[in-house]
């Protein structure tokens, strides 16, 4: 008898989901960095929430399961939708476990609040990384460069001039009053004229 020892590969690979702002959602054009700028005069009362999108995969020929740990970075906190399946760990870190079969993945999410402060702006990344794997005949992962994964949030502050849209319509009133006065005056003139 012969026996060939099968590959054994867990990878993972995380992606921006989705950005809010006040419960307004963002549009995200790089799932990999996103940029959100926050009005200068709404800085205080912003809430920002992240959602992370976590695929992990099993690639390869033995099924097995992953240890995954994601590092919550500075300026963020773990929001009160954040799934349940994560476990709180020392240092600011969360931890899960995902058991695959043989070409299987499953999605994980990770989900995030900003803690608001000019402090906290700036390019923020948020990484995850498989830190253990398992499987039945304890072969070792054949792959670690498919380990860690990150993506990154850029917060900056808008400057400039805001105009609110309420501002826009008192003034594009008050512009058709003014005229509706000046068409008035000249009707009376006419009028006049020909009296």
């Amino acid at each position: 008898y012969y026996y060939k020892k099968l590959p054994f590969n867990i990878g993972i690979d995380k992606t921006i989901k989705e950005i809010t702002a006040n419960g307004e959602e963002k549009n995200i054009t790089n799932s990999k960095l996103a940029k959100l700028e926050i009005p200068e005069s709404k800085l205080a009362s912003t809430e920002v929430i992240v959602k992370y999108r976590l695929v992990v995969k099993n690639t390869e020929r033995i099924d097995g399961k992953a240890e995954i740990v994601d590092t919550i970075p500075a300026g963020f906190e773990l929001a009160s939708t954040n799934p349940t399946y994560w476990k709180r760990m020392q240092g600011g870190k969360i931890q899960t476990e995902v058991e695959l079969k043989v070409g299987e993945q499953k999605e994980l999410e990770v989900v995030l609040k900003w803690k608001n402060s000019s402090q906290n702006l700036g390019t923020i990344k948020n990484i995850v990384e498989i830190v253990n794997t398992d499987n039945v005949p304890k072969y070792a992962d054949n792959n670690k460069d498919d380990n860690v994964s990150s993506a990154e949030v850029i917060l900056t502050v808008k400057t400039g001039k805001e105009i609110q849209n309420d501002i826009l319509i008192k003034a594009g009133t008050l512009g058709l009053t003014l005229l509706d006065v000046v068409v008035w005056i000249d009707i009376k003139k006419c009028q006049k004229g020909r009296s």
